[in-house]
């Protein structure tokens, strides 16, 4: 179920299954953006007189940084552009500290989040939109992931500024060529009339 328009909470009624055995299934089967932000486990869900879920009787999900970032130990960043990324996913996601390795959609990330990060990966690291795929960042939804990604960028666009500029010169020698070449064509049709 939807909670507060950020999160997924999924609800289940077990009690031989752990929260982490269902987020490795979810994994395994489920798209990132498709995997509940956080599992909650009753030994009962709550019925109305129909048999039905009674949704307003199911507990309040208690959200927290540390609880979300499913990790014991805080991954800090360790680059400039992983620093870069982690000050705009704090921002985005109003959040004080995300560990590195932190799936984004574990802590509030969804489909919006993901176009704001793209819109600001793009100003924040100046590039180009067709270096940068948005269902990249989807797949890979940690700041790692997404600082691997960004250098790939950058990388990407060094590569194509060389090109362009090898290619262009190679342009202009063959338009060159090809004008001395007419040019001598036009020599010898000359001096031998």
């Amino acid at each position: 179920m939807k909670w507060n328009d950020d999160y997924l909470v999924a609800y289940v009624q077990s009690s031989h299954v752990s929260e982490e055995e269902l987020r490795q299934h979810c994994q395994s089967h489920l798209p990132p953006h498709m995997i509940p932000s956080i599992f909650i486990i009753l030994d009962k869900l709550p019925l109305n007189p129909n048999g039905k879920i009674d949704r307003k009787l199911l507990p309040s999900p208690h959200f927290s940084s540390i609880y979300l970032t499913n990790n014991i130990e805080l991954l800090l960043p360790t680059n400039d552009i992983e620093v870069s990324i982690h000050h705009i996913w704090c921002e985005i996601l109003k959040q004080n500290q995300i560990s590195t390795d932190t799936n984004m959609f574990t802590i509030g990330g969804h489909s919006l989040v993901i176009m704001q990060l793209f819109h600001r990966y793009k100003i924040e690291f100046h590039l180009e939109t067709n270096t940068l795929s948005i269902s990249n960042l989807f797949q890979h939804p940690t700041i790692i992931d997404h600082a691997k990604l960004i250098q790939q960028s950058i990388n990407t666009v060094d590569t194509l500024d060389n090109s362009t500029w090898s290619t262009l010169y190679l342009t202009h020698a063959r338009a060159s060529f090809a004008q001395e070449r007419i040019y001598l064509d036009e020599q010898i049709r000359f001096s031998s009339n």
